[in-house]
């Protein structure tokens, strides 16, 4: 396999676990969103009838609070909940008191940026309705302090176990090819998109999975000792090409120099 291939599975492999963790999420919120537009319609469907129209007791008490064509959104209003918007709108007043600031405050954004304050209103609530469903997706894949520290132990012994492994398996390597005796071993695990380089003498994995960490030690090790055998001879050829054409380049420049010295003359 060669190091372009396994870059590109790496980098898949990144990709791939992340859009994992994201299905995670768009469960629930799935859910929360289908929920939230069938109880809509069912509500609508009941409160609409055809004598009335849209009608139901809370635009009887604040028949003038929305225009008519915005009316659609008392159907996410219940209770008191309309005090929310109105504070928004109007400030505080006598009876309004027992209500806190912080959704206000945010409507009163909303409502500014839309034009709108109830339909900021019920941005606010859908943006935090969602969000709370993300936050508790991450709580539950929290685990509790106790079971922390455990993990913690348990994972400083794997890591240790890991690091032994691959420095074994390091010297195999050098005792089994009789080369590479200058090189050493850093075991960093990320979630980047490469799984090893050489830099220098030194091995870099960034594998977290030990059996992978392994596979990537032996091919960063053979490739390493490819280069140095078989790419080093040609830099060296190379390199005395070049040497030797600057050598004539400048040879042929002072001839050149000479002659036209003496055209001077």
């Amino acid at each position: 396999m060669t190091s372009s291939s396994l870059a590109r599975q790496n980098v898949f492999a990144y990709w791939s676990r992340k859009w994992n963790r994201v299905r995670l999420f768009c469960y629930p919120l799935g859910v929360v969103i289908a929920i939230r537009v069938v109880g809509t319609l069912w509500i609508y469907h009941d409160m609409v009838t055809p004598a009335s129209g849209f009608h139901f007791a809370w635009l009887e008490v604040n028949r003038n609070l929305l225009p008519a064509g915005s009316r659609w959104l008392f159907l996410f209003n219940g209770g008191d909940s309309f005090m929310f918007p109105i504070i928004a709108m109007f400030g505080y007043a006598h009876g309004r008191y027992p209500f806190l600031p912080g959704y206000p405050i945010l409507i009163r954004f909303a409502g500014l940026l839309v034009g709108d304050y109830w339909f900021g209103a019920f941005l606010v609530t859908q943006a935090f309705a969602l969000g709370s469903f993300v936050m508790f997706q991450l709580l539950a894949e929290r685990p509790a302090v106790g079971c922390e520290r455990r993990m913690s132990k348990t994972s400083k012994k794997q890591a240790n176990d890991t690091l032994q492994r691959l420095g074994t398996e390091l010297d195999h390597l050098k005792q089994k090819f009789k080369m590479g005796q200058e090189l050493e071993l850093q075991w960093t695990p990320n979630d980047g998109p490469r799984s090893g380089e050489v830099t220098g003498t030194t091995i870099r994995i960034y594998e977290a999975d030990p059996t992978k960490a392994l596979d990537t030690l032996r091919h960063e090790f053979i490739e390493y000792l490819l280069t140095q055998d078989l790419v080093a001879p040609y830099k060296r050829l190379i390199n005395k090409l070049i040497s030797l054409f600057e050598e004539e380049m400048y040879d042929r420049k002072e001839k050149l120099v000479e002659t036209l010295q003496e055209l001077t003359r």
